[in-house]
């Protein structure tokens, strides 16, 4: 199951599961299949209804087998990166410094995003863009 995270909590389709506190979908999954291997980041809730823990899953888990990932792959594996992300979400948040071979900007509109991402792959660099939302 990718993203485990995203499973909602609250939702009236998917309410909690009485039996662990977990969602009822990631509950019906652990019950039905002889091996779930389940992505979970703790901290990646996108709504306040969403979330789900470790420790929720090892409680209802006949067996399990923990494996902690310290390394993101997404942004082609940038210690500097992460460290960023992490001090702007859940700790002191400090200016982008950057390092060489890697860009984190911040476009005014699509169509600077479009010509920043057009210039890079011209000089065979590679672009990852990212969207995020919030509730309201």
């Amino acid at each position: 199951m990718r993203a485990a995270c995203r499973t909602r909590t609250r939702s009236r389709p998917r309410p909690r599961s009485s039996t662990h506190g977990l969602p009822s979908d990631l509950e019906a999954v652990l019950a039905h299949v002889p091996l779930a291997v389940i992505s979970l980041d703790e901290r990646q809730i996108i709504r306040p209804d969403e979330g789900t823990t470790v420790e929720e899953i090892r409680t209802a888990a006949r067996t399990h087998h923990h494996l902690g990932l310290a390394e993101s792959f997404r942004c082609s594996g940038s210690a500097a990166y992460t460290a960023w992300v992490d001090a702007l979400l859940y700790g002191t948040p400090q200016p982008w410094t950057g390092h060489a071979g890697y860009g984190l900007r911040l476009a005014d509109d699509p169509f600077q995003l479009e010509e920043w991402i057009e210039h890079a792959t011209a000089q065979g660099y590679t672009a990852r863009t990212t969207a995020v939302f919030c509730w309201p």
